[in-house]
């Protein structure tokens, strides 16, 4: 199943970090400048999580949230808020609009990873059905060149070498 990822952020350069975070997982990365098109896209394309920046112009992170739990056919879709204030009450603020987690910016693209994967079921592209196997395929081989002709006695010898019982 493809999930639709929807980042709203006024800073164009977050919004191609988060991209470049999802591109090896099976998900569709919708983006938004501010409150007002995250809102517009949201009611559009109904994505499975939203990651929320709190400052931006026009619409703020915390606006868009209050009007997206307002909304019944939006208010389940779960909200990670991107937040440059980490501090205890911006969080406890945006914890009782109905946030699912927050992350303090600046983030590493493994964090963002982790939290959303806690929410959404994310799989690898490379988890696409793989094909049957034929004998055309490229295939591994170990090639072992012997220094002298293989007989069972040399099997005995080099046992013993090595200090395994033949008995």
């Amino acid at each position: 199943m493809r999930y639709k990822l929807l980042t709203v952020d006024d800073s164009k350069t977050v919004r191609i970090i988060i991209k470049k975070a999802f591109k090896l997982y099976d998900c569709e990365i919708l983006e938004a400048a501010n409150g007002v098109e995250g809102l517009a896209l949201a009611t559009k394309e109904t994505p499975d999580i939203i990651l929320l920046d709190v400052t931006m112009p026009v619409m703020d992170g915390v606006e868009m949230l209050t009007k997206l739990k307002a909304d019944p056919a939006l208010k389940g879709i779960p909200v990670v808020m991107l937040t440059a204030e980490g501090g205890k009450d911006n969080v406890l603020k945006i914890a009782k609009i109905g946030v699912r987690d927050y992350i303090v910016k600046p983030f590493k693209e493994d964090l963002i990873i982790l939290k959303v994967g806690r929410i959404i079921d994310l799989k690898p592209i490379t988890d696409a059905p793989s094909r049957a196997k034929s004998i055309f395929d490229p295939a591994t081989l170990l090639v072992v060149e012997a220094s002298q002709p293989f007989s069972p006695r040399s099997k005995m010898a080099s046992n013993t070498l090595r200090g395994k019982s033949t008995a």
